[in-house]
């Protein structure tokens, strides 16, 4: 039998009376201090136990001896080292030159000498260059002449609309100022004192007349051309004066041509 199962634990009487105490005085305490709820008291189960169970302890080791103290130091003495002794330094020879090698190596480093090429390969390629050159500087030309063909066109097309467009205004212009003046001459008729009708239907009495741009005469009729009929060339004067201020186109520029207008007045037919 081993020491550790043989091994008696010291004073377990009264562990087990001490024990057995706590538990009773316990009982008691849950037994008296707990009447005075209304609900009876509820059952307890109590084991009791006659001694402790064996626990086992683990082996008490032997103390282990304390380790020695270090044993001082001495002071160590520095002792210079020896001094080196120099050895002989022995020169190596170069080992002698390879000159296969280096022959050989030339022989592949060498160029390659580029072949001359011949005099008709020379004269053909300039040839070649010639041909070249002619056809870009012809080319170079045409393009310039069909340009200078294209600007010609354009010009004499936009002279074309410039003029179209000038003739349909002086077309315009023309039309509209012989309507105004149609206007001023049929004014005119109106305002002739007298009975003319018994008058040749070719008299005629032309007068030039200066008109301000609100439509008024500025000065007295000029009598161009008579009519053969002095006093119907009166009375067409004084028409003249009594009719205005006559219409004039709103546009400023037809206003212009109102400036010195000549007038052919016929007899008003009856």
């Amino acid at each position: 039998m081993s020491h550790a199962l043989s091994y008696r634990e010291p004073n377990k009487l009264p562990a087990g009376l001490l024990a057995l105490a706590v538990h009773v005085a316990f009982i008691l305490l849950l037994m008296f201090g707990m009447r005075w709820q209304a609900r009876p008291p509820e059952a307890y189960s109590v084991d009791l136990w006659d001694s402790l169970p064996v626990t086992e302890q683990a082996p008490v080791l032997p103390a282990q001896p304390a380790a020695p103290a270090p044993m001082p130091v001495q002071p160590t003495m520095h002792v210079p080292a020896p001094a080196p002794v120099p050895v002989p330094v022995v020169k190596a020879e170069p080992p002698p030159p390879v000159k296969a090698d280096i022959v050989l190596r030339e022989k592949k480093v060498s160029k390659v000498e580029p072949v001359k090429p011949t005099e008709q390969e020379i004269k053909s390629k300039q040839d070649q260059e010639i041909k070249a050159k002619q056809e870009q500087e012809f080319k170079v030309k045409q393009d310039q002449e069909e340009q200078r063909q294209m600007a010609e066109y354009a010009a004499q097309r936009r002279q074309d609309v410039q003029a179209r467009v000038r003739a349909d205004i002086d077309a315009a212009t023309t039309t509209e100022v012989e309507r105004y003046t149609g206007m001023i001459s049929s004014k005119i008729q109106h305002n002739i004192k007298g009975d003319w009708s018994r008058l040749p239907a070719t008299t005629v009495a032309e007068y030039r007349v200066t008109l301000l741009p609100d439509g008024t005469v500025m000065d007295e009729p000029v009598l161009q051309k008579s009519s053969g009929n002095q006093a119907y060339d009166d009375a067409v004067a004084r028409a003249i004066l009594s009719a205005q201020p006559f219409k004039l186109p709103p546009d400023e520029g037809l206003k212009k041509s109102f400036r010195n207008l000549h007038l052919i007045i016929r007899p008003k037919e009856e």
